[in-house]
């Protein structure tokens, strides 16, 4: 049953190769913001949506631009606010746009590829008290049929515990159809419309793996490389042409973006013993002398 169900996610996510590309998330580091006048000054994240523009007016805001980040100068963080006499508002941050009168976050940003994890660093104050917070992550493709759109992938991401330095966070964009998507939706929400006490949710440095923009997604390079069977139970076996002149390595990593193993290519096809690896998806790379990525992928594994 359980070799069944593993064939079954090859063939949905499918057997391929991407190359490395550029981060198609629009201002992935939070490092672009845009200054607001008005009851108080305050400030948006470029290419992000918040209540900012709503509840700045009152004087308050959800998002704030905060420092120092993970990496670079700045982060975002998000925090649920009380204004007396109006309303409880949770942070919310969408990659879209958000409708002010009813709170619901739609669009997004276009892709054309089909990303495997989501990933990012985080902190979250919970000094005031018990609170939650959830990524969501949603892959859409338009259906010309319907005149709708098909949910394609989801990624959910939650967080409950208290953590004072950044950490980073690793989300399976889990498929729902083998097509891939044109838009992706990122949409967070710290806290909610009742949250007695919300808690501060500190992102930065947002990526997709692999990390392809989709241009230039088929390269050369793949002509002469190739990785099988796969699945795979006890071996595995690289073939790479070019071995003799450009020297590379395959590093192979788990499902948490942990490297597990990596193989310097010395022949043709080399062998990689994986008798003892677990059940289950595991990624690949292709670097180079200078371990810049040539190729990424995914092999499953299967032993039971």
């Amino acid at each position: 049953m359980i070799k069944r169900l593993l064939i079954l996610t090859a063939i949905i996510f499918g057997i391929c190769a991407f190359s490395e590309g550029q981060n198609p998330i629009p201002n992935p580091g939070f490092e672009n913001w845009t200054s607001h006048t008005g009851l108080s000054p305050y400030d948006t994240p470029d290419n992000w949506a918040t209540l900012n523009n709503f509840t700045g007016l009152l004087g308050q805001t959800t998002a704030k631009k905060v420092t120092p980040g993970n990496s670079g100068n700045w982060a975002i963080k998000l925090q649920g606010i009380n204004i007396p006499n109006v309303f409880t508002f949770p942070g919310i941050l969408s990659s879209g746009t958000i409708n002010t009168t009813n709170f619901n976050a739609t669009g997004g940003f276009p892709v054309n590829f089909k990303p495997l994890l989501f990933k990012g660093y985080y902190k979250y104050d919970l000094s005031a008290g018990s609170d939650t917070a959830i990524i969501t992550v949603l892959e859409t493709k338009w259906n010309t049929t319907t005149s709708s759109r098909d949910t394609v992938g989801l990624g959910l991401q939650t967080f409950t515990g208290n953590q004072t330095t950044w950490t980073s966070f690793t989300t399976i964009i889990f498929p729902l159809s083998s097509a891939t998507p044109d838009t992706i939706a990122i949409v967070v929400l710290s806290g909610s419309f009742t949250s007695p006490n919300p808690g501060a949710l500190y992102l930065d440095d947002f990526s997709f793996y692999p990390n392809s923009s989709g241009i230039n997604e088929i390269n050369n390079i793949t002509n002469h490389f190739a990785i099988y069977p796969n699945p795979a139970s006890e071996n595995l076996n690289i073939r790479y042409d070019n071995f003799e002149t450009d020297k590379a390595n395959v590093i192979v990593s788990d499902v948490t973006g942990r490297t597990i193993n990596s193989i310097s290519i010395n022949q043709q096809t080399t062998s990689l013993n994986t008798f003892d690896y677990a059940n289950g998806m595991y990624f690949y790379r292709l670097a180079d002398k200078d371990n810049q990525n040539l190729v990424n992928g995914k092999f499953l594994i299967i032993n039971k």
